[in-house]
């Protein structure tokens, strides 16, 4: 990994390496690990993500948010996919790796979970959403984009929300830098500080109903999950207090966290169309 004192202006990035990395990685579709690219056991990769989902979902129910159309961008290995397929009424999966994307549907389509998924090759910066949607997901996306395309399609995600509509950001960031490139001759990628991506999210007029990090989601949610959301202000934070030190005692020399973020429309009424 490589630090980067610059504007961050994010011009390194080489989609050709890039495709070919992810085009790779379909081969190993069925491990948690092929797109989360962790070092640790499938198995913990595995519960991990289901915590980082339990999140979003959580949050979503708390607002009855509503499932209708859902755009999953950046489907990777469609661990995400399955899961929104099984709520919303139509998902639209899109990935720029082919041979992700195939495996994707494949997977889906053992499990019966793919009536109501539309599978779309396209690179996420080029990729057209249609509008109205309930649900847009950028997981750990844009991280792969530059400054402009990242701008670009934070925007555009933002125009095509239903006036009730979310926004779900997840993405790498930087902890004490304002940028920090991994561009190599394999690899490309750009973690930016928490600061420029929530300066983005504003700018498109949402409001940040949620946010959090990686470390604090696998100290909170197995406890959610334990005491419920009665008992969280009562107890649950309590007993999330001495997880949240462990985690971050771990992750104290990392130079990375994962950053989630939940948008919406700062107030919805004004977004509905007239007479609904």
């Amino acid at each position: 990994m490589t630090a980067d004192p610059g504007d961050g202006d994010g011009r390194s990035i080489d989609r050709n390496i890039s495709r070919k990395f992810w085009e790779q990685r379909g081969a190993l579709a069925d491990d948690a690990r092929s797109t989360t690219l962790d070092s640790e056991p499938g198995w913990w990769v595995r519960y991990n993500v289901r915590l980082y989902q339990h999140w979003l979902l959580r949050h979503l129910d708390a607002g009855s948010a509503p499932w209708g159309q859902v755009i999953d961008v950046g489907c990777g290995n469609g661990d995400w996919t399955a899961v929104l397929a099984q709520r919303a009424t139509n998902v639209v999966a899109v990935d720029f790796s082919q041979s992700l994307l195939s495996a994707v549907e494949r997977r889906l389509g053992a499990r019966g979970l793919a009536d109501n998924v539309t599978f779309v090759h396209s690179d996420a910066a080029a990729f057209e959403f249609p509008p109205d949607c309930d649900l847009i997901v950028l997981g750990a996306v844009l991280q792969y984009l530059d400054d402009r395309e990242t701008e670009d399609v934070v925007n555009r995600a933002a125009r095509a929300l239903s006036p009730r509509g979310h926004l779900y950001v997840r993405t790498t960031t930087a902890r004490r830098q304002a940028v920090i490139r991994n561009c190599t001759a394999d690899y490309q990628a750009i973690y930016r500080a928490p600061g420029w991506f929530e300066e983005r999210i504003r700018s498109t007029g949402l409001t940040i109903e949620a946010v959090t990090t990686g470390t604090y989601v696998l100290a909170d949610e197995p406890l959610h999950r334990l005491v419920g959301r009665r008992l969280w202000p009562t107890l649950g934070r309590g007993l999330a207090a001495p997880l949240r030190l462990l985690r971050r005692a771990q992750r104290m020399r990392k130079d990375t966290e994962v950053h989630h973020w939940l948008c919406r429309h700062p107030d919805p009424e004004r977004h509905l169309p007239a007479g609904a």
